[in-house]
């Protein structure tokens, strides 16, 4: 099993994600693999109690008031190899991301075509974090 915690402030885009993300991964794993999702409206709250059990972070660059960046800041410290995709309405903040070594960016506008190539870079990025532990 695979935890994934998205943290979004709009509720219909943490579903969203969520769906897509649960039909692409049920795509690259054997059938007794599930991809277990949890989802966040408050970027607190998710750091309080998520960080141990998630292998993946889907975090939107503007989650409220609190910046995506700074979230992402603070999960690396937390739990330095952790997967990191952030997911945006503002493709602005595409190249400030990448100094927090992201796996992948998904446009919301976008989310059912990106979730697709964001799945496989996931499932690199995994076969790498085993391939060292």
């Amino acid at each position: 099993m695979t935890r994934f915690t998205i943290c979004d402030d709009e509720p219909e885009h943490g579903r969203l994600i969520g769906k897509y993300i649960k039909t692409e991964y049920a795509k690259h794993v054997p059938e007794t693999d599930i991809a277990e999702v949890v989802i966040y409206q408050s970027p607190q709250e998710m750091l309080d109690e998520a960080i141990e059990d998630t292998d993946i972070f889907i975090l939107d660059i503007e989650c409220g008031n609190v910046s995506g960046l700074d979230i992402a800041r603070e999960i690396r410290r937390l739990k330095k190899n952790a997967g990191i995709v952030f997911c945006t309405s503002h493709s602005n903040y595409v190249y400030q991301v990448f100094g927090l070594t992201p796996i992948d960016f998904i446009r919301k506008n976008n989310i059912e075509k990106d979730i697709v190539q964001t799945m496989y870079n996931i499932m690199d990025f995994s076969k790498k974090k085993r391939k060292y532990l």
